[in-house]
């Protein structure tokens, strides 16, 4: 991990440094970071409401019941 962070000069820290940027090194994995946790939970709630749109709705199961006026026939939609 020198040659990203390291006190070498030819790490990538030292050449940014060099250039005028301002480098912070994150010496941990990056699901360590907490914005990156963060963005995760967002994006796997996003996957999972997209996945429940997606989904096909339950078909709906007909029942006749009879009625006695005029002998009609109704239809109870069960969901």
């Amino acid at each position: 991990m020198d040659y990203l962070g390291g006190e070498r000069s030819d790490s990538i820290y030292a050449l940014l440094a060099e250039e005028g940027y301002n480098v912070d090194i994150w010496n941990e994995g990056l699901g360590e970071n907490p914005y990156v946790q963060d963005l995760f939970l967002k994006h796997l709630g996003q996957a999972i409401r997209m996945s429940d749109r997606k989904r096909p709705m339950p078909r709906e199961s007909v029942k006749p019941v009879m009625t006695n006026s005029y002998r009609s026939t109704r239809y109870d939609f069960l969901i």
